[in-house]
Parts: structure tokens; C-alpha cells; sequence
């Protein structure tokens, strides 16, 4: 699966930004509508639940919290560490800076709260 088609698929749409099942439910459906073939709380290992793969690419979605950027990235870190995982999406409401690359995969940056402005 291309991961720019499933980011400028999600990228135009609102989602709820008031919890992570809200906004995991949310952008489920969404896929769901747009032909894609999602799975939900993908497990990767004994350790390891991703919230949504589309094919190969995983989505992790992040609403503001108590996260912290180190927080997110090391998560990120060890999806990415999967076979399964090909490229990664960080769907978020957090402004931060992602890699382009992280375990040799391509990293994609959701920025939810923009259609919100």
C-alpha cells in the first residue's frame, strides 16, 4: 500500500480530537468509506498493538495528552521494527517534528489539528 494515497486520503477530513477510540473509531470508518481495507489494534507482538494497518502501512493516532514527543517516537520506533510495518503514519493533534525515516521506513506526519484552524 502507498502510504502518501492513505495520508492525502485522511489528510482533507475532520476527525474528533476528543479521546484516541474516538478518534481511532473515526478514522476507521473513514477508510473503511474510501475503499481501503483497515484492521484495528493490530497486534505486533506480545508488547506491541498498533492502532490501525491499512496493507503495510501503520497508523498510530495521538490526541494531546500527557505524551511526550521521546514517548511517541520510541513507539514509533518499535513498530517500525516489524516486518509487517513497511511505512508509518503518526496521526496527531501534537505539533512535533517526525523523521522522514525511522528503521529504515517511511514516516508520514498527520496533522490533525490543521483542518480544525
Amino acid at each position: 500500500m502507498n502510504p502518501n494515497k492513505v495520508v492525502s486520503f485522511l489528510n482533507p477530513r475532520r476527525f474528533p480530537l476528543h479521546s484516541e477510540t474516538a478518534l481511532q473509531d473515526a478514522m476507521f470508518e473513514e477508510l473503511k468509506k474510501g475503499g481501503f481495507r483497515p484492521q484495528r489494534e493490530v497486534r505486533l507482538s506480545k508488547s506491541d498493538v498498533i492502532d490501525l494497518v491499512v496493507g503495510d502501512v501503520g497508523i498510530e493516532c495521538k490526541v494531546k495528552k500527557n505524551w511526550s514527543k521521546n514517548e511517541i517516537l520510541k513507539q514509533l520506533e518499535r513498530y517500525c521494527a516489524h516486518r509487517r510495518i513497511r511505512s508509518i503514519i503518526l496521526a496527531t493533534n501534537i505539533p512535533m517534528a517526525l523523521p522522514l525515516w525511522i528503521q529504515n521506513k517511511p514516516a508520514h506526519f498527520l496533522n490533525l489539528a490543521r483542518t480544525w484552524l
